[in-house]
């Protein structure tokens, strides 16, 4: 579920609903540290949104999930090492050098 808040598909069908997944989508970069607090102020202009969106209760359960998610995955950022895959073919290498030794 997680891996959906970052697709390009709309898991919404009302049109305001889309607006709002394209503006969770804008922010969804937690590779990018420097923009966390702008990011973060514009979260808040999203709840805003949010609470005067009418869409039917799924839609905006959507929404709300993919809002909590992009909140996470931007207070983390700094906080934990971002796993990559050479940071993980670099430990398996290590480990296995040190076995060979």
């Amino acid at each position: 579920a997680d891996r959906l808040t970052r697709t390009q598909a709309y898991l919404t069908a009302s049109e305001e609903a889309q607006k709002i997944e394209d503006a969770l989508r804008e922010l969804h970069d937690p590779a990018d540290p420097t923009g966390r607090e702008e990011a973060l102020a514009t979260l808040a202009g999203i709840d805003e949104r949010l609470k005067q969106l009418t869409v039917p209760y799924e839609e905006w359960e959507v929404l709300y999930r993919q809002r909590l998610q992009v909140e996470r995955d931007l207070l983390r950022i700094g906080t934990i090492e971002p796993r990559t895959e050479t940071s993980a073919v670099s430990r398996i290498l290590d480990k296995v050098a040190d076995l060979i030794s």
